[in-house]
């Protein structure tokens, strides 16, 4: 990682800890790591901690159009042929009104 140390996130000791703990928000939940006794180091260790974490989502990484694939076939085997219709007419007109325009063909 390449931040210089200002924009590094904070670490702290814990008392009676030698070693710099840190604190990350990982999908709602607080998690504290021990991380090293150099104080730079700690810095750069929960930082790429961070960068890992929002790299990842609680329902893993995928593009839009793997989500909505994914969706209709779960949605052809479980649901109605009428549901399934508005499931896809309901899909296009969030595409069509809502996705950003990363989203577009």
């Amino acid at each position: 990682m390449s931040l210089p140390i200002s924009q590094l996130p904070s670490v702290y000791k814990r008392t009676g800890s030698p070693v710099y703990w840190g604190s990350v928000i990982v999908n709602g939940k607080s998690r504290q790591y021990a991380l090293c006794e150099n104080k730079a180091a700690a810095r750069r260790m929960l930082a790429d901690i961070k960068a890992e974490s929002k790299s990842r989502s609680k329902y893993g990484t995928s593009t839009w159009a793997a989500f909505k694939q994914r969706y209709l076939d779960w949605s052809s085997a479980h649901k109605s042929p009428f549901t399934l219709g508005h499931d896809r007419r309901a899909l296009n007109y969030f595409e069509e009104f809502a996705a950003p325009k990363r989203w577009k063909k």
